[in-house]
C-alpha cells in the first residue's frame, strides 16, 4: 500500500490518538549539490549555530 522497498526510509507522525507511517523520498543526501556555494562550507558550525538559535526560540516561548 505505501510502496515501500527494502531499506526505505518511513517517517513516524505523531497525532492525537494515532500514528502515521510516511514515506520519506530521498533524504538530505538527495540534496548534495542543489545549492551552489563559493567557498567550502563548515557544517559543524552551521549546525551548532541553527542549535543555538532553535534553544533561544524554545527559550522565548517559554
Amino acid at each position: 500500500m505505501l510502496k515501500l522497498r527494502p531499506g526505505a526510509r518511513v517517517r513516524f507522525v505523531l497525532e492525537e490518538n494515532a500514528v502515521r507511517l510516511l514515506p520519506v523520498e530521498g533524504g538530505i543526501e538527495s540534496l548534495k549539490g542543489a545549492v551552489k556555494v563559493d567557498a567550502p562550507q563548515d557544517f559543524k558550525a552551521v549546525r551548532h549555530r541553527a542549535m543555538e538559535e532553535r534553544s533561544r526560540e524554545e527559550a522565548s516561548r517559554a
